[in-house]
C-alpha cells in the first residue's frame, strides 16, 4: 500500500561523517531559529485577533447577513439541497516563506469564469461569508475546493466551486486581487459603523502596526533558518549520488504510470 523511498542509499557516508560537527550544529541552528519563529507568528496571531476584535465590535452583523443571503442567492439561485453531499478538499493557496507570503491564487482563480472578492478589515466576517457559500455548496451536492489560511488553519481564505466555475476570494494584504471586468466585489466594510469604528481607531492601529512588527521578525528568523539550511546543503551535495538518484526516479515513475495503467484497466 505505501512505502518509503530513502535517498539516504545514495550518499557517500564516509565524506559526511567529516562534517559530522558542523551537520549537528546546523540542526540545532534551524531548530532553534523555526522556534523562534512560531512564537513570534503566535504572537502576531494574538494581535490579529485582538484587531479582529475591535472590527466585530463595529459590526453589523445582520446587515452582513444579508450580503451574505444576496451572495448565495446569486451563486445557486433555486438549487435545491442534494440527496448526497459534495466532496470538500482542504488545500493551501499560500504559504508564510523566507521571502514573505508567497501565494499562487491566480493560478486557482482564474480557472473560473465566474469571481467573487470578497474584501473588508480582519473581523469583518468574510471568513464566515466563505464558511456559509462552501456549506451551502456541500449541501447541493457540489465538490468544493476549500483554501485555508496559513497563520490560522481554521480560516478559509479562498472558495472554488469547480462544477459551477464560481471562486470566491478574499481581497486583504498580504494577497490582494485585484478585480477584473466581470467580477463581483462584495465589501463587507459597508457593514461596519463609522462612529463606533472611529471609537476603537488607536487600538486597530496600534495592532496593526504590532502585527506587521512581530510577523516581519518571523519572516526574518525563517529567512535565517533557510541560510543555515543551504550551508548543511553545503555539505551534503559533494557527497549526493545525483546519477543514481535519477535513475531512481526514472523507475519510479515508470513504476507509477505501471500501476495507472493497472487501475485504468480494473475500473473499465
Amino acid at each position: 500500500m505505501d512505502e518509503i523511498i530513502h535517498l539516504g542509499d545514495y550518499w557517500d557516508e564516509s565524506k559526511l561523517r567529516k562534517h559530522r560537527t558542523e551537520i549537528i550544529a546546523c540542526n540545532r541552528e534551524i531548530k532553534r531559529l523555526f522556534e523562534r519563529a512560531y512564537r513570534y507568528l503566535r504572537a502576531a496571531k494574538a494581535i490579529y485577533d485582538d484587531v479582529e476584535v475591535a472590527y466585530m465590535e463595529a459590526m453589523d452583523f445582520a446587515k452582513a447577513n444579508s450580503l451574505t443571503e444576496e451572495l448565495l442567492w446569486e451563486i445557486f439561485s433555486n438549487t435545491k439541497v442534494s440527496c448526497h453531499v459534495g466532496h470538500e478538499r482542504l488545500l493551501f493557496a499560500s504559504a508564510i516563506t523566507p521571502d514573505g507570503m508567497v501565494n499562487y491564487l491566480n493560478t486557482i482563480v482564474d480557472r473560473c469564469r465566474k469571481v467573487f472578492i470578497i474584501q473588508g478589515e480582519p473581523g469583518t466576517g468574510k471568513s464566515v461569508l466563505l464558511g456559509k457559500i462552501a456549506h451551502a455548496a456541500l449541501e447541493r451536492g457540489f465538490n468544493v475546493e476549500t483554501y485555508r489560511c496559513p497563520l490560522n488553519p481554521e480560516k478559509p481564505e479562498h472558495v472554488v466551486i469547480p462544477e459551477l466555475g464560481v471562486a470566491l476570494t478574499k481581497s486583504i494584504e498580504p494577497h490582494s486581487y485585484q478585480p477584473g471586468p466581470n467580477d463581483t466585489v462584495v465589501d463587507m466594510d459597508s457593514c461596519l459603523d463609522p462612529a463606533l469604528l472611529e471609537a476603537r481607531k488607536n487600538v486597530i492601529s496600534q495592532g496593526k502596526k504590532a502585527f506587521d512588527q512581530l510577523f516581519n521578525a518571523a519572516i526574518q528568523f525563517i529567512k535565517q533558518a533557510k541560510n543555515v539550511h543551504d550551508e548543511m546543503e553545503g555539505y551534503y551535495v559533494p557527497s549526493m549520488d545525483f546519477d543514481g538518484i535519477a535513475r531512481l526516479r526514472e523507475k519510479t515513475l515508470a513504476r507509477i504510470l505501471t500501476y495507472a495503467e493497472e487501475h485504468k484497466a480494473m475500473i473499465g
